[in-house]
């Protein structure tokens, strides 16, 4: 990290303060005020060990398709949701037999891509837990209700430690509230006085669970909440709206990223639809609708930017309701006055989905709006008595949905699931030395590829890239710039060099060749690559035309008395006199 140091800042007479302090303190911490207003750099972690790019050298004139190696890139990444632009269906299949009851459900996905059903089966009075591994379902029994007892309202949420909140009614008017640790089941609270019209659960950033809920009587007779109070570590358990006789039916929660709670509800008395907020530190309640019996089926969800969408059906269908506390709220209508017993779940743009039960055909059906504003209903199964009437939905982090619902007649709990069409688009800029920086596209946390930009010149330059928060991070890489017109950088422009992709100084017999001796004759037409002083053999005896008195006689080399006639046939080699001895008697021929 770039800064300015204190010495640089105080004036002399100060530094013999901050000594002193130094003497007495183990470390001098440094504030944002000292620091300068520059980048951030990192040059530890995984983003910089272990990096690799190929190719790693290419035309200063950019554009060449590179690939950088390394690890930690997903974290990195800036993430960008884009559209396929296809056509998805559903897919159905069966999740369990449920032996008939409606088998109330919900469903939810772990950060592992496993899919986890909670329903109850109301002919063993079993509260169930079904996995999807992926390959198939396996099935367990969370707890039993006594005889003549029923579970309703089964609320599901998974935690950022991927554990299971369960909430439920039990007959008796009792809340049960359960986690699953990924090993067993524990209930963690109970609590009485609860309807069961509308019993919903919620988590906080602790991973707390908040339950809404109404009171017991002729159609609900109050609005409740329990939570979980991490500051006395117990549970607290209060109302929230008692305010008309008939309240707090159809209840909704939803957390926002400030952990404000928002809950919605059916005040029937007066034929409202309530929303109550503690956003401001205390619980405000307001009216978004009193007209055609709104608020049966409420569903609630909380916006990227803590913005509110409810669900929820009036005499006229399924209508929607979009807004902040205090403020207005957009409303309209979603479907016909068919749909009932709705499941809501925005997608990662905002995008409200809703599994619905068409009370007419009794088929299940799937509600989306476009970003231009426009809803569309399609089917998703159908064909049987009471298909979907019991539903649940949730989108998992790959942007694909996940729906659990009840077939009745044939006495199924299902499965369906369809993609958005959204997808992940991750990239992080990479920096190129001082000619600027470049998006890649991340493929995998591993691996990502980008475009060269263009240089000014030829050369090595470092790699580095930019994460997502600002941070560069040193990628302890180097790219070389190459001159297209002179490839291998030998200054040799390619159309007249004779090895273009090869640096070369050679300039006899090949323009721009490797010339390890540098006697102007390329490595490859040169017999003595690594001898200045040689280049040639043309007799083929190893020595060089230049030291061989006989260039073209390969029997010899060396006339050592100089007479013409060399070592290897001059029976006297140091005689210039004599050169042959034809008796052999030692006494060479001229004299003899």
């Amino acid at each position: 990290m770039a800064s300015t140091t204190i010495l640089e800042m105080m004036k002399p007479y100060t530094l013999v303060f901050i000594l002193v302090c130094c003497s007495i303190s183990p470390m001098l911490q440094f504030t944002e005020e000292f620091q300068l207003n520059e980048p951030r750099i990192s040059d530890s972690g995984p983003k910089s060990a272990g990096t690799s790019v190929s190719p790693a050298s290419g035309s200063m004139y950019g554009g060449d398709n590179v690939t950088i190696t390394g690890s930690g890139f997903l974290e990195m990444a800036t993430n960008s949701l884009t559209n396929d632009g296809l056509t998805h269906s559903w897919s159905t299949s069966v999740a369990d037999s449920i032996q008939g009851g409606y088998g109330e459900n919900d469903i939810g996905v772990t950060s592992n891509g496993d899919v986890h059903i909670v329903y109850f089966n109301y002919d063993t009075r079993q509260l169930k837990h079904a996995v999807h591994n992926g390959q198939s379902w396996s099935r367990s029994v969370i707890s039993t209700a006594s005889a003549g007892s029923q579970y309703r309202g089964v609320e599901l949420q998974i935690d950022d430690n991927d554990n299971l909140h369960v909430a439920h009614w039990v007959t008796g008017d009792y809340l049960h509230y359960r986690t699953y640790d990924g090993t067993s089941w524990t209930l963690n609270y109970t609590t009485s006085n609860v309807d069961s019209y509308g019993v919903s659960l919620a988590l906080n950033s602790l991973n707390h669970a908040h339950i809404t809920f109404s009171t017991p009587g002729y159609v609900c007779s109050g609005l409740s909440i329990a939570y979980y109070n991490s500051t006395s570590s117990s549970w607290t358990k209060k109302s929230l709206d008692s305010s008309s006789s008939y309240i707090g039916c159809y209840s909704a929660v939803g957390i926002d990223s400030n952990d404000a709670v928002h809950v919605t509800y059916r005040d029937h008395s007066n034929s409202r639809h309530n929303y109550i907020t503690n956003e401001s530190g205390t619980w405000d309640k307001y009216q978004i609708s009193n007209t055609n019996s709104p608020a049966y089926y409420n569903d609630l969800a909380v916006k990227s930017n803590d913005d509110i969408f409810i669900i929820h059906r009036n005499s006229n269908g399924i209508r929607y309701a979009e807004g902040t506390p205090g403020g207005s709220w957009s409303q309209g209508g979603v479907y016909s006055n068919n749909g009932e017993e709705s499941s809501l779940v925005l997608d990662a743009n905002d995008n409200p989905h809703l599994i619905h039960w068409h009370s007419g055909n009794d088929d299940l059906m799937y509600s989306t709006r476009s970003s231009s504003g426009t809803w569309s209903t399609t089917t998703v199964d159908g064909g049987s008595d009471d298909t979907g009437r019991r539903n649940g939905v949730t989108i998992d982090h790959n942007h694909i949905i996940h729906v659990a619902y009840a077939d009745v007649n044939n006495k199924q709990l299902k499965y369906a699931t369809k993609a958005t069409g959204l997808v992940n688009s991750y990239t992080i800029e990479v920096q190129f030395g001082n000619y600027g920086n470049v998006t890649a596209t991340v493929v995998s946390d591993t691996l990502m590829y980008v475009s060269t930009p263009v240089a000014s010149s030829k050369g090595n330059v470092s790699l580095g890239a930019w994460d997502s928060s600002g941070i560069y991070h040193p990628l302890n890489l180097s790219y070389q710039y190459t001159d297209p017109d002179d490839v291998d950088g030998d200054g040799i422009e390619n159309s007249l060099d004779d090895c273009p992709d090869e640096a070369g100084n050679s300039t006899i017999d090949q323009q721009g060749c490797p010339d390890f001796d540098g006697d102007g004759y390329s490595n490859s037409g040169d017999a003595f690559p690594q001898d200045a002083s040689e280049h040639q053999d043309s007799d083929g005896d190893g020595v060089g035309d230049n030291a061989d008195e006989f260039p073209n006689d390969s029997s010899e080399s060396v006339d050592s008395d100089g007479d013409g006639v060399g070592d290897n046939a001059d029976a006297f080699p140091s005689n210039p006199y004599e050169s042959a001895d034809s008796d052999g008697d030692g006494v060479g021929d001229n004299s003899d």
